[in-house]
């Protein structure tokens, strides 16, 4: 059981270029191209996190990013 580097690397991109919006698991496998089953467990292998602790990890990464450049004021 695996993702392709190729396909982790567009959910990543996908997931980065939408962190504002509401990302759901359906999304992001129909991204992979795999069942939503089959990209959890395989998101998980290969990053070791499920994809919704890795989504709300980057999503404080870009708030802490944000508030240090003053860009939330």
């Amino acid at each position: 059981i695996w993702l392709s580097p190729r396909r982790l690397r567009r959910v990543t991109d996908f997931i980065e270029a939408n962190l504002g919006d509401h990302l759901t698991l359906a999304m992001m496998a129909g991204i992979a191209g795999l069942s939503v089953f089959h990209f959890t467990r395989v998101f998980r292998h290969a990053t070791g996190t499920s994809p919704y602790r890795y989504v709300i990890k980057r999503r404080m990464l870009r708030a802490q990013q944000m508030l240090m450049t003053d860009r939330c004021r």
